[in-house]
């Protein structure tokens, strides 16, 4: 692993070819929505398909897929305990829910990975908790 920290950072895909590149292990993770909506609709149909059939093992009604909520939290930039602040307060006001999906940028995916856990990490992403300038958290 220390080794690797000294290696010299590789070139970037080039202009031209950024629309062709993959990440390594999923090789249809991207959906290009203004030219082709077919990939998209088929996964989430594929997916509709599997939750119905989690559904039918467990012995839950699946005729009606239960309501997935899905949460976006944007960079912030220096504010960027702002998501933070907003997701606490959403569970003080009783109204948050659980969320099947969490996805964010930046300092928002700091917050993200406890939005999706549940409010019982409220604590750890408490508007008593600030982010540095340095983007390492600190307690005030």
């Amino acid at each position: 692993m220390l080794r690797q920290a000294c290696l010299q950072r590789r070139a970037d895909v080039p202009p031209t070819l950024t629309e062709l590149a993959v990440v390594p292990g999923i090789p249809e993770g991207r959906y290009w929505l203004d030219r082709d909506l077919a990939p998209l609709i088929r996964d989430v149909h594929q997916s509709n398909l599997r939750e119905a059939q989690a559904l039918a093992r467990a012995g839950q009604p699946n005729d009606t897929l239960p309501l997935a909520n899905m949460l976006a939290i944007s960079d912030g930039g220096d504010a960027g305990t702002f998501a933070a602040g907003i997701i606490a307060g959403w569970t003080l006001h009783g109204s948050r829910p659980p969320f099947n999906v969490v996805t964010a940028i930046s300092a928002g995916a700091l917050v993200a990975p406890f939005a999706y856990l549940g409010p019982q990490y409220d604590d750890i992403i408490s508007p008593g908790t600030v982010m540095a300038p340095s983007w390492h958290w600190a307690s005030t």
